[in-house]
């Protein structure tokens, strides 16, 4: 009778039960720019956010994904919203919420002006928008000067704002 062989150990062999994550390593975010296109198309868009007269199409997904505090309960739950293809809101200005709603999207926006700064935050704070809330925070932090402290600290007391509280007090001594 031959002898028998032993089992090789082969340790570059392939590990079957291990997960295995596989990323995409285009530089462009395909998904994203079809998104955008989608949305400044009007394609695909299921819900119309009124804000003072203004009619701004969207898609339910990326409000709920992009705001899950704010507009995720209000479209998606038994709030009377839920079920309406328009919705009117009216704690924001138009312009903001058009800022907003592109930084949703494309996560970038342009102010018209510096002034416009602090009224995006507030908004990016009542609308829920963590993104939003985080790039114009720090966008803020970066225009601190002594004379702005007391005012960005009054806005941080107010708001969930702990990285705009410490950089002002801290400047501001």
């Amino acid at each position: 009778m031959a002898p028998r062989k032993r089992a090789r150990n082969d340790s570059n062999a392939p590990e079957i039960s291990r997960p295995l994550e596989i990323k995409a390593t285009m530089e462009a975010d395909s998904f994203r720019e079809e998104l955008v296109s989608m949305w400044r198309e009007g394609r695909l868009c299921d819900v119309t956010i009124v804000v003072e007269g203004r009619s701004f199409p969207a898609h339910r997904l990326v409000l709920s994904a992009e705001s899950p505090l704010y507009m995720k309960p209000m479209l998606s739950t038994s709030f009377a919203e839920s079920k309406e293809q328009t919705i009117t809101l009216k704690e924001v200005s138009s312009s903001l919420f058009e800022a907003a709603l592109t930084f949703m999207y494309t996560r970038r926006c342009t102010l018209a002006s510096e002034l416009e700064l602090q009224p995006l935050l507030q908004t990016a704070c009542m609308l829920q928008v963590p993104a939003l809330q985080a790039a114009a925070e720090q966008a803020m932090v970066d225009k601190l000067i002594p004379a702005t402290c007391a005012a960005a600290i009054d806005l941080a007391s107010h708001l969930p704002l702990a990285h705009l509280m410490a950089s002002a007090q801290k400047l501001a001594l």
